[in-house]
């Protein structure tokens, strides 16, 4: 079993997913990158993370719930929004 905490990423841009996952990574975090919201939730119930990082702006075609929904569906659930202004 792995002492690292665990971090599961929602984003649906490669390029960010690919330098948030790795800025992460790189301070000793696991990390599970989902480029949408249905995999987000798959992966929540067995990646099991400490906490979830979603992309605010991610198009709702991606998103099987809101982040807000999300949440609710899960009792504990530790969150977090990712917002970028290009």
């Amino acid at each position: 079993m792995s002492d690292k905490i665990k971090v599961l990423i929602a984003e649906d841009d490669p390029f960010i997913g690919m330098i948030t996952k790795e800025c992460f990574e790189t301070r000793g975090f696991e990390v599970r990158l989902c480029e949408d919201g249905n995999a987000a939730f798959k992966s929540y119930m067995d990646f099991n993370p400490n906490i979830c990082i979603f992309d605010v702006m991610m198009p709702l075609k991606m998103v099987l719930l809101s982040p807000k929904k999300f949440v609710r569906s899960i009792k504990r659930f530790p969150f977090c929004s990712l917002l970028l202004n290009p």
